[in-house]
């Protein structure tokens, strides 16, 4: 059975696995290395060993790209495989204008 209700997307996601730096906390005073999974032209999906909360502000930069950070906003989180050595967090961002 299929359901009548369904959210379509903003814009097509591109899979990558990119190495990326994000400044996080207050006013971007922490740089975490991450990976960008995917990318849309409205927002892009983390991954990370630190825990993201709704809401907060992301800086994002492309390693590699010195000279571009774009802002983006935490709209969901999630954690993965909690049995791992190390916690993985997850995390969608959208591009904020």
């Amino acid at each position: 059975m299929t359901s009548k209700f369904t959210v379509a997307r903003k814009a097509d996601r591109i899979h990558v696995n990119l190495p990326v730096t994000l400044r996080v906390g207050w006013q971007g005073c922490m740089e975490v290395s991450a990976s960008m999974l995917n990318l849309s032209e409205h927002g892009a999906r983390v991954r990370a060993t630190v825990p993201f909360r709704l809401g907060q502000d992301v800086e994002l930069k492309i390693d590699g790209n010195e000279t571009e950070t774009r802002a983006y906003r935490v709209v969901w989180v999630q954690g993965t495989d909690p049995v791992a050595k190390q916690p993985i967090y997850e995390a969608g961002l959208e591009l904020c204008s």
